[in-house]
């Protein structure tokens, strides 16, 4: 439940390329990467920005409050603050 957008954005800013999202909602992005690479991305940004880092739920919401973003579970109600991105 994370906005299309965001993902992207981590994409591009981890992997320091520019990228696009296409008329399927598909992100392209310049470059050729292994399959481990972007794997371990995904594993990285679901590990900080989906998984609650108290009871490790996927049940959470995220908001953005400026350069904030708090992560909410709402399984526990746990609330922590991450830094943006």
């Amino acid at each position: 439940n994370r906005e299309q957008k965001l993902l992207s954005r981590y994409f591009v800013k981890e992997l320091a390329v520019p990228g696009t999202i296409d008329e399927s909602g598909a992100l392209v992005l310049q470059g050729r990467f292994s399959v481990n690479i972007i794997n371990k991305l995904i594993e990285r940004f679901v590990k900080n920005y989906v998984l609650c880092p108290t009871c490790g739920s996927r049940f959470t919401v995220l908001e953005r409050s400026g350069k904030v973003f708090k992560l909410k579970c709402l399984a526990c109600g746990a609330e922590t603050t991450l830094k943006a991105f």
